[in-house]
């Protein structure tokens, strides 16, 4: 359990999200909060989520430089543009020439690079790219409205993002990471381009462009990642391969034919469903297929995300027909899971949604304090994806804990579908990006830094058990002081919602916390939970409710056993198991 000695002065230190590092999905890309003025809970600084005002620290071009460069004061970009940002650091500059050589002419393909480079150098890069590219090269300025046939190359030692239509340059305001920042780039193309995003990860050392994948590919886009064995330095593409969000691992050349067919098909990046008509029973045997592959039941999902879904991975292999898609599955023993991905896909950060993150550490703190030595805390995480969110849940508990003599331990169970995501999980290693909202005093506690990454330390991962779990068949783990289901319900049909609530209420103990997602809701089943803080989406169990039994059968042959803990055991383990049916 994480040690207990010390205090501090405050239930999580004022570093831990600090207004210059906060980065969320939900505010426009290229800006800051501004605070209006100091407003905290229990010592955590606490933003306004409507006050986003440009940073004053970003260098930014002037109207006069704007007007110079031609540069209408209200253009946007066409919202049909697909706009592909590529990310590059050693070894880029022969993957991108590779690259660019092939590139198609389309009206309908914008190229932003992103390559790290020395912010003590002029770059040559643009000169160095132009021989031999079909299209156009052009260094980036500042407030550019991307163009089709046109690739942006982005400066030394600034950011770029993108916002309102239009390419932005920001100065860095720390010396750490590289610039310009992959991830910083493709996750405003996500937040504010969407759908139509394609993310292409080239040669590099280090993880960065990792996280932005996961925001394109959450955002409905596509990301094709250089073939690791073709890259001078394979770092990077290594990096983005194991997040399981590359669409496709090619060598650089061959990319060009992949823009080109995406370009080439109408409304390819669009969101579009399949057709609802599906008289030759092509989407049941999508269906059927998958199950039988990876477990996931697609009838349990909302219909309209099935379809867009699917019809993305048709678009990507030039598919026209659901039965040909089906016979796709079936033939290529990679697709089920790359379709089950795109299902499954979410952005996780830790720390995510800083004022939501505030109401539960309050309520946290209380549990702690109501919590005797000889107690156990026990916490249920579903959906845990790569980890960041048990951790975080993790170091807040420990934060509060170690101002307690005889404070509780704790225990928390995160489970997933999705096995790739929890192997990263378990491994408990980020790269610098990743702890933008970690602040310096957690990170000396909690982490270790061995090489480009940061890796939780023993203490607190032996606090986790992750387990691979389907929380609609399987047994739940009961007895829990707190579930946090985050981003996880808006996927399923309202009944396979009520369902899950049902069998989340089954699993708290008396006054126990429910913790779920910014879009998420329980206003259709309100008599199960009563709220706490509602804009902060944290509820408590209504123990008033009286015939309630368990909402799953059990399966033949009995419950399936909890995986084995990698770390040392604990006695509370056999009492947190899943429960037993009936």
């Amino acid at each position: 359990m994480p040690a207990r000695a010390g205090s501090c002065a405050g239930c999580i230190p004022h570093g831990t999200w600090s207004p210059k590092q906060n980065v969320t999905r939900k505010r426009p890309a290229g800006t800051c909060r501004a605070l209006p003025g100091p407003r905290t809970l229990r010592g955590i600084p606490v933003t306004d989520e409507h006050n986003d005002q440009p940073a004053s620290t970003h260098d930014t071009a002037s109207g006069t430089e704007r007007d110079r460069m031609g540069i209408a004061p209200h253009a946007k970009a066409d919202s049909d543009l697909i706009i592909v940002g590529i990310g590059a650091s050693a070894g880029g500059l022969e993957a991108l020439k590779e690259l660019i050589a092939e590139l198609p002419h389309s009206d309908r393909l914008s190229y932003v690079v992103a390559q790290h480079l020395s912010p003590t150098h002029n770059s040559l890069l643009m000169e160095l790219l132009t021989p031999g590219a079909p299209i156009a090269v052009r260094d980036l300025t500042d407030g550019q409205v991307p163009a089709a046939e046109t690739i942006y190359v982005a400066p030394a030692n600034y950011h770029v993002e993108y916002t309102d239509g239009r390419l932005r340059l920001l100065r860095p305001q720390g010396g750490v990471g590289p610039k310009p920042s992959v991830d910083q780039m493709l996750r405003s193309l996500a937040d504010n381009h969407g759908e139509n995003t394609i993310a292409i990860i080239l040669s590099g050392t280090g993880s960065d462009g990792a996280i932005g994948v996961r925001s394109v590919k959450a955002a409905g886009g596509i990301v094709l990642v250089q073939d690791p064995t073709s890259a001078k330095y394979d770092g990077m593409p290594r990096s983005s391969i194991n997040t399981g969000c590359a669409d496709r691992v090619q060598r650089p050349p061959e990319m060009g034919q992949i823009l080109e067919n995406i370009a080439n098909s109408p409304n390819a990046l669009r969101m579009q469903t399949v057709n609802d008509d599906d008289r030759t029973g092509g989407l049941e045997r999508v269906t059927r297929l998958l199950k039988r592959a990876t477990g996931m039941d697609l009838s349990n999902y909302k219909r309209a995300t099935v379809n867009r879904r699917v019809q993305r991975r048709m678009n990507i292999h030039k598919v026209t027909e659901l039965d040909a898609y089906a016979s796709l599955l079936q033939r290529d023993k990679s697709e089920p899971a790359h379709l089950a991905r795109d299902l499954l896909i979410s952005v996780t950060e830790f720390f995510r949604d800083r004022e939501s993150f505030d109401a539960l550490n309050e309520a946290l703190g209380e549990l702690v304090a109501r919590r005797s030595s000889d107690e156990v805390i026990r916490v249920w995480i579903p959906a845990c994806a790569t980890g960041e969110e048990p951790y975080s849940i993790a170091m807040m508990l420990a934060e509060h804990i170690r101002q307690r003599r005889d404070a509780p331990e704790f225990l928390i169970f995160a489970s997933d579908i999705e096995t790739d995501g929890l192997a990263s999980a378990r491994m408990g290693a980020y790269s610098e990006p990743a702890l933008v909202n970690v602040g310096e005093e957690l990170r000396k506690r909690y982490f270790t830094r061995e090489g480009n990454l940061w890796v939780i330390n023993k203490s607190l991962r032996q606090s986790i058990v992750f387990a691979t779990q389907n929380v609609i068949d399987d047994p739940p783990f009961r007895r829990m002081d707190l579930i946090s289901c985050r981003n996880l319900l808006i996927y399923f049909e309202n009944k396979v919602q009520k369902r899950v609530l049902e069998l989340f209420r089954y699993s708290l103990n008396h006054n126990g916390l429910l913790f779920l997602g910014k879009s998420e809701s329980i206003e259709l089943h309100a008599d199960l939970y009563q709220p706490i803080l509602r804009r902060a989406r944290l509820f408590r169990k209504q123990n008033a409710i009286q015939g309630y039994a368990l909402p799953i059968a059990a399966r033949p042959g009995g419950q399936p056993a909890l995986p084995s803990r990698t770390s040392r055991p604990c006695p509370a383990t056999a009492a947190a198991a899943p429960a037993v049916p009936g």
